[in-house]
């Protein structure tokens, strides 16, 4: 009888080992899956009137386009492992269960809210990603709840096939999946913004006093958090044009 046990226990040891071995495999297969080559164009050469010199992202994005069919920009945070494409569909459900390159996984991939144009031309621009715990896609975005953390990292850059972009972080919030951050995309008129702003700043976790008027463009960076069920942990950044 106690060999039988010795048997049992052995055989489902070696199952558990062999469950974890593949999670394991799986993990990384999906990590892997999620992470995109950063395709970079070459740089043009100087011409004699920079009037006449055409936009050239720094971004191949013909060449991204041939794995990431829905591309529409490339998103780096400073001081962050963010340094991902962002891609478009009809709906905000499709990336959450599918890598850039449309292959099922967890990771998901990194989005633009739908309801926006692919331009980023919205006053108010919505991207989201997972809270993966290796710190992949928007897991270090969490690090802005820490304020020494808010106080050091600023900045990030967004590329897109037509313009250069700096991002001026500004604020971090933690808020609730329903929350206003996500219900208010279109703004019809300027009391409108200066409406919305006032919610922003009101509701926010830390805020960074910058000027931001009628005709500039907001990026909010969202992912899941863990304070309350639903909740959201988000960074909103000021978009200015570089080239």
């Amino acid at each position: 009888m106690r060999r039988v046990l010795v048997r049992v226990t052995a055989v489902l040891a070696l199952f558990c080992f062999a469950i974890a071995a593949y999670e394991i495999y799986d993990n990384e297969m999906q990590k892997r899956a999620a992470e995109v080559e950063k395709p970079t164009a070459a740089t043009m050469p100087p011409s004699a009137s920079a009037t006449e010199q055409p936009f050239v992202s720094p971004i191949d994005f013909e060449a991204l386009c041939k794995g990431v069919p829905d591309a529409i920009a490339w998103l780096t945070i400073d001081g962050t492992k963010i340094d991902y494409p962002v891609v478009q569909t009809d709906d905000n459900q499709f990336y959450v269960h599918n890598s850039a390159e449309k292959k099922a996984s967890k990771y998901g991939a990194v989005f633009l809210d739908f309801r926006n144009h692919g331009d980023f031309s919205d006053f108010y621009n919505i991207i989201y990603a997972h809270n993966m715990a290796n710190g992949s896609m928007f897991g270090t975005l969490v690090r802005f709840k820490q304020k020494d953390f808010f106080d050091r990292v600023q900045t990030g850059t967004l590329n897109t096939p037509t313009h250069d972009y700096e991002l001026q972080i500004f604020a971090c919030s933690v808020t609730n999946s329903t929350s206003d951050y996500y219900q208010s995309i279109a703004f019809l008129s300027p009391a409108e913004k200066e409406s919305h702003l006032a919610y922003l700043k009101k509701t926010a976790k830390y805020w960074r006093d910058i000027t931001i008027g009628n005709d500039d463009r907001i990026v909010i960076l969202s992912t899941c958090s863990y304070e309350f069920d639903e909740a959201r942990t988000v960074v909103l950044a000021k978009l200015v044009e570089t080239a």
